[in-house]
């Protein structure tokens, strides 16, 4: 697979309900390393590396001679179909505003292929810059940019599906202001059908295709950003639902400050509302289950809170490794409502052990999802 700098290095793993496994390698602004088990449950007969396009996966234009992927993330919905989110390029003029954009798709397994998401009213989206025409399909696309001209987004998004089967989508969001101050937003949309529609927390329809984020300033009342930030840094978000409302968790690193602490902004009464609740951002993980239990994979430490993040709980000792070190199994956790810890704990020598641990809350039940 592709080497990627280890600030980049985001590969991700899908089992898909034939069994197949799906691993996508570690890129950052390269062709998309994709492969597939060449038998399904079955690592010994190795992989078969797939080509993505083919496979119905839309890996954005050509530039300088290779497509430009990056950030895979794959999750689950409730029927246990792996979906795949990822950035890559939409325009071939440099790096101006509106090169990059936002890709979603889903398995089907009876059709052994992956279902891109958005881009089907606007395939001539004027916006995005450069070759080629029509203008490609991605899934979300800003003008925005760093500073003007620098046309930066991460697009490293991690959606979830609620117990409901809600689509929860946020989005980190660089913002243009004129200068070199990173200001960011943080957004939020959702879909109740599988990605087919959209709409922001109030419940007001999305009819832009792909979604586009051009005119935030006269729609903040209605998607939600809590930027812009100035100099201040937002990371990750992990959306989800809890007693039918949207929650995000994500890091946040303030003016003047080292360190990075975990945030969570919750919709109610027509508003958001922000707390920050102190606590080490890495991972900095928010998983809600389906008991609307919040389980926050922090500092190297687990923490759960029973009340909509007002008071949190701490097991310091849950993790089998510090939090640099360790994962969780998003399928199991969709399938079980258990957190399952996959680590390779810090060693000075030799063979790195790889443990495997449960974390079951005590208000633990069997999930709402199908197994």
């Amino acid at each position: 697979m592709t080497k990627a700098d280890r600030y980049h290095a985001t590969p991700s793993i899908a089992l898909d309900r034939n069994g197949y496994i799906h691993v996508f390698g570690p890129m950052h602004n390269t062709d998309m390393d994709y492969w597939r088990s060449v038998l399904p449950f079955d690592i010994t007969a190795g992989f078969a590396r797939r080509n993505a396009t083919a496979d119905g996966l839309w890996t954005g234009v050509v530039q300088a001679g290779h497509r430009w992927i990056t950030y895979p993330y794959v999750f689950y919905d409730n029927d246990l179909n792996p979906w795949v989110a990822f950035r890559s390029r939409a325009g071939t003029r440099g790096w101006k505003p509106g090169t990059q954009c936002a890709q979603l798709a889903r398995y089907n397994s009876a059709a052994g292929r992956w279902e891109a998401m958005g881009g089907r009213s606007n395939p001539d989206y004027a916006g995005i810059p450069g070759g080629p025409n029509p203008k490609p399909k991605c899934f979300a696309w800003s003008a925005y940019s760093q500073d003007g001209a620098n046309g930066y987004q991460a697009w490293n998004v991690k959606p979830s599906f609620d117990k409901d089967n809600r689509l929860h989508y946020p989005i980190r969001h660089v913002r243009d202001t004129g200068s070199t101050s990173w200001a960011q937003d943080l957004l939020y949309i959702y879909s109740d059908d599988g990605g087919r529609t959209w709409s922001t927390a109030d419940g007001e329809r999305i009819h832009s295709d792909p979604v586009s984020l051009t005119d935030l300033d006269s729609r903040r009342p209605t998607w939600w950003a809590s930027g812009p930030t100035g100099k201040n840094s937002l990371y990750g978000a992990h959306a989800a639902g809890s007693n039918g409302r949207p929650v995000v968790g994500y890091q946040r690193r303030r003016d003047g400050e080292k360190h990075s602490t975990t945030e969570f902004a919750i919709y109610e009464d027509g508003a958001w509302r922000q707390h920050d609740t102190g606590l080490s951002a890495f991972p900095g993980r928010l998983l809600v289950d389906s008991n609307n239990v919040w389980i926050l994979l922090a500092g190297g430490s687990v923490h759960v809170s029973e009340d909509d993040g007002e008071s949190w709980v701490t097991h310091e000792h849950a993790m089998p490794a510090d939090g640099q070190h360790a994962n969780y199994d998003v399928r199991y956790f969709k399938q079980t409502n258990k957190v399952r810890f996959v680590a390779t704990p810090t060693v000075d020598s030799g063979a790195k052990p790889v443990r495997i641990i449960e974390f079951v809350h005590e208000s633990w039940a069997p999930p709402g999802a199908t197994q």
